[in-house]
């Protein structure tokens, strides 16, 4: 082979390891820097920036109430989905129970061939922050990418 790809049952193959990351990185946004053995990943400083200013547009600075802490799970998840990013571990309701807490969340790297199978962030985890808001039943919930 010279760097043909060759599709096989579903799977590439590469002439070398300089192909597959560049495969890799074509998939990804650019931004996010492969290893040289294509795990883990680790985000950049301007990426972790542009997603950190997208959590507080969507109202994740504290400025915005939630009814439940699923809703907020759940907007931060459609945050992180435009970075082609996503949770790497369970982030049910259940995971942030009491009436305020404090949870570091694990990250991944989409992965558009295989949905179930996000590559873990080394880098970067998203804390999100919870408490009641007042009388209300609603949350005051903050995160950021740290």
């Amino acid at each position: 082979m010279t760097g043909d790809k060759i599709v096989r049952n579903e799977e590439l193959i590469f002439a070398n390891t300089n192909e597959a990351i560049q495969h890799l990185a074509d998939l990804t946004d650019s931004r996010i820097v492969i290893a040289a053995d294509a795990d883990p990943l680790k985000i950049p400083d301007d990426l972790r920036n542009d997603v950190n200013q997208s959590l507080n547009k969507e109202g994740f600075d504290g400025n915005k109430s939630f009814e439940n802490m699923s809703k907020a799970t759940y907007a931060i998840e459609e945050v992180l989905s435009r970075f082609q990013l996503a949770y790497n571990e369970d982030t049910s309701a259940g995971k942030f129970s009491g009436l305020n807490g404090q949870k570091l969340v694990k990250i991944a790297q989409k992965n558009p061939e295989d949905s179930l199978s996000p590559t873990p962030i080394e880098n970067a985890v998203i804390e999100i922050d919870w408490s009641p808001m007042g009388d209300t039943k609603e949350f005051s919930v903050t995160a950021y990418m740290s």
